[in-house]
């Protein structure tokens, strides 16, 4: 569709507009459903790029958009571990590192089985509803896949994601550490001036250190379609989308 033939679209809807009481006038319909159906075609090639590059070896840990963190409080277990030299096992280097390593790794072999749902969903999505989410935002398809299938997801990618971290060590990495930190609470409740206070809480137990890292797994794959929305919504092809909401009467 060129741009001249849809700018030639805007005029008349707006001039058929004063002509009749329907509040989306046929014209301004033809367009939104023809921008609509683009952007929802254009985003399900998108999702399906973005699930291809998280899956790859270093997806998520190669990209500070989605690289998964520990928690901070494993963080902080880690740092008060180290300054008393109560660490488990120096000689194999840094624990936090291990287990990011290990956290993206396992997120990326699980993120493919993500893909069906995301697509089902946008199949789904009624031509009204996406007509409606054309000019809603820069992310306004982006934001309603997160809402319709964000707990399917972590459903879906939670026993992979487990099975993942059991394999990579990760699971007994986290349980050695909490280990020892329990032991630090109990023999060393006041550590050097120079560390923090230890915190009376233990580390949160293996379930949830494995839902964490599923549920910023799902983070990140929003992140990534969100920043994928806003790039194909850039396109000289869907510019037209910013008449259809002065055509609308929205600002």
């Amino acid at each position: 569709m060129s741009r001249r033939f849809v700018l030639m679209l805007v005029v008349l809807s707006l001039f058929l507009s004063s002509c009749t009481t329907s509040p989306l006038p046929l014209m301004q319909q033809a367009l939104a459903d023809r921008l609509a159906r683009d952007l929802k075609q254009a985003l399900g090639l998108s999702v399906r790029h973005v699930i291809a590059q998280l899956a790859e070896p270093g997806g998520y840990f190669d990209n500070p958009l989605v690289r998964l963190l520990v928690p901070p409080q494993v963080t902080l277990a880690i740092k008060l571990l180290q300054g008393v030299g109560m660490l488990f096992d120096e000689e194999a280097g840094d624990p936090r590192e291990r287990l990011e390593k290990a956290m993206n790794q396992a997120v990326s072999a699980a993120i493919p089985t993500a893909a069906p749902i995301l697509g089902q969903a946008l199949e789904d999505l009624p031509l009204s509803e996406a007509r409606t989410l054309l000019t809603a935002g820069r992310t306004a398809f982006t934001d309603y896949l997160k809402e319709k299938t964000a707990d399917a997801l972590l459903e879906q990618l939670q026993p992979a994601v487990t099975a993942n971290l059991g394999q990579l060590g990760a699971l007994g990495e986290y349980a050695d550490l909490a280990e020892g930190f329990r032991a630090l609470q109990l023999v060393a409740p006041e550590p050097p001036e120079d560390l923090p206070a230890v915190p009376e809480e233990p580390l949160p137990p293996a379930e949830e250190f494995e839902r964490y890292v599923t549920e910023q797994a799902v983070s990140g794959l929003f992140r990534m379609v969100g920043a994928e929305e806003e790039k194909i919504r850039r396109n000289p092809l869907f510019q037209d989308v910013e008449l259809l909401k002065k055509a609308l009467g929205q600002q």
